[in-house]
């Protein structure tokens, strides 16, 4: 599988601003990451991308539990396998007819 190791550095940098003491100034801040279910169920050669998806799992629970008294909450979506144009290819024999498919948009009133 082809994952995105090289924007390690970005997603460093997203992780930084995420958890900046900069959010304890407000009054109320709720943070929500991308995680993956990966993070709790591993698969075999995956081992960079289950390590980072645990690891941000492992950084938001510490900044929820840190930060729960100054109006701050933090939490982690563990989304599963989506189908997905990259997930298709990098699993051709996969069956995608019970997966989101990854077009589905959030509408957030």
């Amino acid at each position: 599988m082809n994952h995105p190791d090289h924007t390690v550095k970005s997603r460093v940098a997203a992780i930084s601003v995420f958890a900046s003491a900069g959010m304890a100034a407000a009054k109320f801040v709720v943070g929500v990451a991308i995680g993956s279910l990966a993070a709790v169920e591993p698969h075999a050669g995956l081992a960079a991308y289950v390590t980072f998806k645990s690891a941000l799992v492992s950084l938001v629970r510490t900044v929820a539990l840190e930060n729960k008294d100054a109006g701050l909450t933090a939490n982690v979506v563990l989304p599963g396998t989506m189908d997905t144009p990259a997930n298709r290819k990098a699993m051709p024999g996969a069956d995608f007819s019970d997966l989101a498919d990854g077009s589905s948009r959030l509408s957030i009133a």
